[in-house]
């Protein structure tokens, strides 16, 4: 199902989201370079911010949770202060991304370097994204919401037929697995045709490289057509 709403988005959202899965190498575009030890983004949250810094695979495994807590912050150190957090980012230089593996930990304390600053953790706050020492919250269970949205004839048609099994949307209604859509034909010069469907979300995708910061691509499934 994954795969096949990537095709489906590639093929909607071309040519500002492309797709080089078929490309020779020597035609794909050089992806620009990551700087590691270096500030990436920061994200600010009550008193204090968290900041992400990139970092290579080796010198990410030296501040595994019990490792050294001296983290050497080339650029962007400026932007940081005692109290705040630090998200390392491992990186693999040789194929230009990372491997998705975290660490995260509070700074107590950061001094000048020979070049840079060095920032220190606090040892008992510092957990990985592996074993989760610091396991988030819960989210509270809520219960199943009904979404009624507008479709297009072409659009809609596909859908009752079971041709088309996902929807592209803007990600500003809540929308989770298990919720119901009603789809509702409409034509933007006449209005609302009468025709409906219902259907259940089976799957969503809200963060992907493939989609515009903000919509949702979800997996439905047809339940039944409105009377």
């Amino acid at each position: 199902m994954v795969e096949f709403l990537k095709k489906i988005i590639n093929k909607l959202l071309a040519p500002r989201f492309i797709d080089f899965s078929e490309r020779l190498p020597e035609e794909i575009p050089e992806r620009p370079r990551i700087r590691c030890n270096k500030i990436l983004g920061t994200k600010k949250g009550g008193n204090h911010a968290t900041h992400c810094l990139a970092m290579t695979l080796e010198s990410f495994k030296k501040h595994a949770p019990g490792g050294t807590s001296e983290i050497k912050i080339h650029h962007g150190w400026e932007l940081i202060n005692p109290g705040d957090w630090l998200t390392l980012k491992e990186y693999d230089p040789d194929v230009n991304l990372y491997t998705g593996r975290t660490i995260t930990g509070k700074i107590t304390n950061f001094e000048p370097a020979y070049v840079g600053w060095t920032a220190y953790f606090d040892s008992d706050t510092v957990y990985s994204n592996e074993d989760m020492i610091c396991a988030p919250e819960p989210q509270p269970e809520r219960a199943q919401k009904i979404h009624i949205i507008k479709t297009l004839p072409e659009y809609y048609q596909a859908s009752a037929d079971g041709i088309k099994k996902f929807e592209l949307r803007k990600n500003d209604r809540d929308y989770r697995p298990g919720d119901i859509l009603v789809l509702k034909e409409w034509e933007p010069a006449t209005g609302y045709s009468g025709r409906g469907s219902r259907a259940e979300i089976t799957y969503i995708i809200t963060e992907s490289e493939y989609l515009a910061p903000g919509y949702a691509a979800l997996g439905i499934e047809i339940i039944e057509d409105l009377p």
